[in-house]
């Protein structure tokens, strides 16, 4: 008898289902807000993004159609959700901080897998995802939600983690412009963006047959907000092709523009994007001789919500003249020149 109640026992013991995981007491709890500024209702309602990006919003005027454990379960806050398609392979850092009430964020991918699941990263109880993998070509969708029935005003942002060393190079010849500084006027190498148009010369280092250059790009304070940096240059075609190679940190850290002109009239422009940590090839069909110009500056017009004010690029150009040689003559040649 004794050991058919042992069984027994256990047997109801195994039956018992597990008790949901439950938060300490003391959370944030929910402080009431809702607006229309927030993402979709649902994943089918999803609010198309792009990486890199920040909202803010507020969630108790949503509903709750979502939930996952992480690791508290039987939330009934409302959510709201927020989809992209990752242009190319990378890892971001999904962050909350800033939010006013206790919240939980997830990422699901597009079969509604779960990905990466956050309640509570800062001691606030607010959430992040850290180096989430997102795959090229692949769609995702950010779901922002609460413990509990907590709902509130929300802040995110989803940057991307610079995945590789980049930086100048000890033989880089570098743009030598000004840093950025509040209230800076880009007239160092501006261009055609600045009276009179002022562009960088480039050539290529005597002896080699390619210049490697590094420069800096980016935003500075103004008083109607962030001014774009533009970097101008131009140079002279040695032959019938010029081929830039270029690399940046971040894919809308800078922009790679070849034009040719008229004055400051653009003639025909090639423009060039890449990927994070990526590089790139622009190959520019030249007649010998033909000047080229070559436009870096970072993608967007305005600031991004990511990452810092100014970021370094570096260029690779083959196919440009060099330095004009000077004719050797002696001391006693130099000296019959004033006889």
């Amino acid at each position: 008898m004794r050991t058919l109640a042992l069984v027994t026992g256990l047997l109801l013991a195994l039956a018992t289902p597990p008790a949901l995981a439950q938060k300490p007491t003391g959370h944030v709890g929910a402080h009431w807000a809702g607006d229309s500024r927030e993402g979709g209702e649902d994943i089918a309602a999803a609010i198309e993004v792009a990486i890199p990006f920040s909202d803010t919003g507020a969630t108790c005027d949503n509903v709750d159609d979502y939930d996952e454990a992480c690791p508290y379960t039987g939330s009934t806050s409302p959510d709201l959700v927020y989809t992209f398609v990752a242009a190319y392979s990378t890892v971001a850092d999904v962050d909350l901080l800033g939010s006013t009430y206790d919240t939980k964020v997830y990422v699901y991918d597009a079969d509604l897998n779960l990905v990466a699941c956050n309640d509570d990263f800062y001691p606030d109880y607010v959430s992040k995802l850290e180096a989430v993998m997102f795959a090229g070509g692949m769609r995702y969708y950010l779901v922002i939600d609460g413990y509990g029935g907590d709902c509130g005003e929300y802040v995110v942002s989803v940057c991307e983690i610079l995945p590789c060393d980049f930086g100048c190079a000890e033989s880089d010849v570098l743009e030598g412009e000004p840093s950025l500084h509040g209230g800076y006027v880009d007239t160092y190498n501006g261009g055609c963006d600045v009276d009179p148009p002022a562009f960088q010369q480039l050539e290529r280092p005597a002896g080699s047959p390619t210049l490697h250059f590094c420069g800096i790009t980016g935003y500075a304070a103004s008083e109607n907000g962030w001014q774009r940096d533009s970097d101008w240059f131009q140079f002279t075609a040695a032959g019938t092709q010029v081929t830039i190679d270029a690399f940046a940190p971040y894919s809308w850290s800078a922009s790679f523009d070849v034009l040719f002109l008229d004055g400051c009239d653009d003639v025909s422009l090639l423009p060039y994007q890449y990927g994070s940590c990526g590089s790139g090839t622009i190959v520019v069909d030249t007649a010998p001789g033909q000047v080229v110009t070559l436009r870096v500056r970072p993608l967007h017009e305005d600031m991004q919500p990511c990452g810092d004010f100014v970021d370094e690029y570096r260029l690779a150009i083959t196919g440009i003249e060099g330095p004009v040689a000077v004719e050797g003559r002696s001391w006693s040649g130099v000296k019959g020149m004033y006889r």
